[in-house]
């Protein structure tokens, strides 16, 4: 096994332990996640996974697979315990992330796939970005800290620097680094962001 692989396993080991906090703290109730993000990270993960590897990504696959089963289970407990609010911001991530499924459907390209795929995960996380300025109690520091670590070791498993394998933990990481920095951020919260 070689440093790549090494990396990759470890990364996705880190990023399940962050989604499994994460996770805990929705049951233990200082978190309410967005339902609008998790859902469509949920719905797209097993479609980015599917076309990311078959984009040629190995070392870094397993970050892919962690965030499958552990965007899963938030899911389920989001839906069961959360609070389920649907604004225009939600709306209108959802209605882009409904575009981008149908273009990966209508191409059936790896490559085309695996872009839609990011597009999808980069409007399904702006709830959680806007709610992480605006109300940073509400989400798991710690549970998003680790998922940062677990994306920046990624970036190490990467071993074919072509933008097929390097794209999604270049984007998974650069969002959640986004998120950890709004919620430490010590200026005044409260102002949203309003679409």
């Amino acid at each position: 096994m070689n440093f790549y692989q090494l990396a990759g396993i470890f990364s996705g080991i880190i990023t399940f332990i962050g989604l499994l906090i994460y996770a805990k703290s929705i049951v233990a109730g200082p978190t309410k996640p967005s339902a609008t993000t998790w859902l469509i990270w949920t719905i797209n993960s097993f479609l980015l996974m599917s076309s990311y590897i078959a984009s040629g990504a190995k070392e870094t696959a397993w970050l892919a697979l962690a965030y499958a089963i552990g965007l899963t289970i938030i899911t389920i407990l989001t839906l069961k315990i959360g609070e389920i609010i649907w604004n225009r911001l939600d709306q209108v991530c959802l209605l882009g992330a409904i575009i981008g499924a149908i273009l990966w459907w209508i191409t059936g390209s790896s490559l085309i796939a695996l872009i839609a795929s990011l597009v999808i995960d980069l409007f399904g996380v702006i709830p959680t970005i806007q709610k992480s300025w605006s109300h940073p109690e509400e989400e798991s520091k710690l549970g998003w800290s680790i998922l940062l670590v677990g994306g920046i070791i990624s970036i190490f498993a990467i071993k074919d620097w072509s933008i097929t394998v390097a794209a999604y933990p270049i984007q998974i990481t650069l969002t959640t680094a986004l998120i950890v920095v709004f919620l430490f951020w010590p200026s005044t919260k409260g102002t949203s962001v309003h679409i």
